[in-house]
């Protein structure tokens, strides 16, 4: 490029009253205020001699015996945890007040000494679990003076209570918890290679086991107690998988609606009841089960809990109980899984509802109001899944598994996928689809907004090996930190959300948590499988220095669930091929054009195994120089012009910079009356701009 030589003066000048001025500002603004450094964190549960200690405990982190930083504990489901933020050492100021790298830190629970020790390091997010033996303190409670007499629970009635007639009055949802120990609940599992074995009784009863197509899990959980008018607004069913791992990797449980009465301690691969052949052996025949799926869920790690929604199965029961037969469970693949029963006392399985008002009449055939205008499909990984990671330009080599934060500007990202999608069915229609996740309480003490978009990512990567250089352990990216476009991500986010505020705590009202609009993502991923094992990015590409971290799926196990990613798709299912009818009969006069484009990686002008569709492109038909069609390909990459009179034209995609084809782009094509002419189209990246990072 020429460079004008006389101009070089005045720039030089410029730049170095731009910098002088700089330097005064700052020197003004900053002596004494560089910013703290960003604190160690840790999180996790608390034993004391093996048990939950009480929740007036305290966590201390101590380096050299001083306290650094104490907090809290709380009770959550079955657990006690805490999460506590260690401080750094200030360079600008006398003293100590924190950690340098490599100190050791201890911990005190109660003032009792901690088994684990962890070291310090500048923006750590570790689990922890934290044990301690000894005698706790006595707590010094503040008494309660005793009431006098016995508390009068008084009902707040009033003489004759009047009907107001003022609904506004909403009343809170009833959650109620299943289980053998409230309900009636029956479960066994048959097995095809000892067809006519019962295993509701004897040793066997402690296990519901599910192996491919061989054995398959019967469940029944009494419904009858909820009022028959009750909506039902959640329900999940919730079993414990044993530390039994036969090492298949994981696999999808899927749950039928049974249609037909069995007993536990009666049913067989071959019969449901004694005597009492099923339809078709296995649970198998129309009378038996419904054909259709009531529920998935992916199933990976042991010694865990599992929950399907079943929602709209336990509505069908409360409005019906006759129709409770139960549920069944098949599993997609030989992997050999085996849940705990109802005879198990430690972990049995329990359905857990929530339910409110209703229709008051529901056998009065009430009109529905506004259908759903599609299935609706939440989903969320697997605990310790391997589906979600960050990635640091700070610590370019590492792996962040299981863990999730955003670090402006673009110094930390986020990588998610969702197996679960596979649910849906090919050439389904994605309507809507939002990714939900909830700010964690880590904050490094800023106040500032940081946007955040989300991006569909292009190439594989592995959760337990990604890191700023490689997106797997032997494909490194192609450009670090998933930069390059289009071979790693898409150029453009398919939505941005400004994010402040974080969470304070564990309490729903304290909880922070933020959407993105990604149904261009999940509609690629419905229309490309390999599209959906590469995921999406979370990334501010701009903006403050400002680091928020999530809740991941692994936090807290199954307990933490609802602080866990979700992923909700609003989907509708391809439209049945329609018979034509034979109103039209005069011969076509138009034909149609369609076809992909597609990452060409290797640029050999074909499209092979693992090239993926491309979303966004902008591909035209043009009569001469005239466009007459212009279509934007959603996810996998296709396009189609109908009802093109015959003739001659030209389909071409239009090129972003440094984007270039592989093939013959603008091409020719011929249309025929009622004929289909199809045109593909590979693209590649064939240029890397330089990046400057700007101070």
């Amino acid at each position: 490029m020429k460079v004008n030589n006389e101009r070089r003066p005045w720039i030089s000048m410029v730049a170095f009253l731009a910098i002088a001025c700089a330097v005064l500002v700052l020197s003004g603004l900053l002596v004494g205020a560089a910013p703290p450094p960003r604190p160690a964190t840790f999180y996790g549960t608390v034993k004391v001699n093996g048990a939950n200690p009480p929740t007036w405990v305290t966590v201390e982190a101590q380096i050299g015996g001083v306290t650094y930083a104490t907090a809290p504990v709380r009770a959550v489901g079955n657990d006690v945890v805490y999460l506590i933020d260690v401080p750094g050492d200030r360079d600008d100021q006398p003293g100590k007040q924190g950690g340098v790298a490599g100190d050791t830190i201890q911990f005190r629970v109660g003032g009792l000494l901690c088994a684990q020790t962890e070291v310090w390091q500048e923006a750590r997010y570790q689990q922890l679990n934290l044990t301690a033996t000894g005698a706790l303190p006595t707590a010094t409670l503040t008494q309660t003076p005793t009431p006098s007499a016995t508390p009068t629970l008084t009902p707040v009635v009033t003489a004759t209570p009047t009907p107001t007639n003022t609904p506004s009055v909403t009343a809170a949802p009833t959650t109620v918890d299943l289980t053998p120990f409230n309900t009636t609940v029956r479960d066994t599992y048959i097995n095809e290679w000892e067809p006519n074995r019962n295993y509701g009784t004897g040793p066997d009863r402690f296990r519901i086991r599910v192996y491919g197509p061989h054995s398959r899990g019967l469940v029944y959980f009494d419904t009858s107690a909820i009022p028959t008018n009750a909506r039902v607004t959640s329900a999940k069913l919730n079993v414990y998988l044993d530390n039994y791992a036969d090492g298949k990797g994981p696999t999808i449980v899927s749950i039928y609606k049974v249609l037909a009465d069995w007993n536990d301690t009666q049913a067989t691969w071959n019969h449901r009841l004694t005597g009492v052949p099923w339809a078709s052996p296995g649970c198998t025949g129309t009378s038996d089960r419904s054909a259709t799926v009531a529920s998935s869920l992916q199933v990976n790690n042991v010694s865990t809990w599992y929950a399907w929604d079943v929602t709209s199965l336990v509505q069908e029961w409360v409005r019906n109980p006759a129709d409770n037969k139960g549920m069944l469970l098949v599993n997609s693949t030989f992997r050999d899984l085996r849940f705990h029963s109802g005879d198990e006392p430690s972990r049995p399985p329990f359905l857990r509802v929530e339910y409110g008002p209703g229709d008051p009449s529901p056998t009065s055939s009430p009109t529905p109001s506004a259908p759903p205008t599609g299935n609706v499909l939440e989903i969320q990984n697997p605990t310790r899944g391997g589906n979600e990671a960050y990635i640091s330009s700070v610590n370019p080599t590492a792996n962040y598994v299981n863990q999730l934060r955003v670090y402006g500007p673009g110094v930390y990202r986020s990588l998610l996928k969702f197996p679960g999608v596979a649910q849906i069915p090919a050439g389904s229609q994605v309507l809507s689809a939002t990714l939900r996740l909830t700010a964690s309480n880590y904050n490094d003490g800023r106040d500032w907004s940081l946007d955040v978009g989300a991006y569909l990512v292009n190439r594989y990567w592995e959760a337990s090996q990604v890191t700023w250089n490689m997106a797997s352990a032997a494909v490194p990216w192609g450009l670090a930190g998933c930069n390059s476009v289009p071979e790693d991500r898409a150029v453009m986010p398919v939505d941005t959300q400004t994010l402040k505020a974080v969470s304070t705590g564990t309490k729903p009202a304290e909880r922070k948590t933020y959407t993105w609009n990604v149904t261009g993502i999940v509609q690629a991923w419905v229309n490309d499988a390999n599209s959906r094992d590469a995921g999406m990015l979370l990334m501010a590409s701009s903006g403050p220095y400002r680091d928020i971290g999530f809740w991941s799926s692994s936090y807290m196990s199954e307990q933490g669930r609802d602080l866990h990613p979700l992923l909700t798709v609003h989907w509708a299912a391809p439209a049945p091929t329609a018979t034509p009818t034979p109103t039209f009969t005069p011969t076509p006069s138009a034909g149609t054009v369609r076809g992909t484009v597609y990452y060409d990686r290797n640029r050999n002008g074909q499209r092979d195994a693992g090239e993926l569709g491309v979303l966004g492109a902008t591909v035209q038909l043009l009569s001469g120089s005239v466009v007459v069609l212009q279509q934007n390909t959603p996810g996998g990459g296709n396009y189609q012009f109908d009802n093109v009179l015959a003739g001659a034209f030209t389909v071409r995609v239009l090129l972003s910079p440094g984007v270039q084809s592989s093939d013959q782009n603008p091409r020719p094509v011929t249309v025929t009356a009622g004929g289909t002419t199809t045109a593909d189209f590979g693209i590649y990246w064939a240029q890397y701009l330089a990046l400057i990072r700007r101070n």
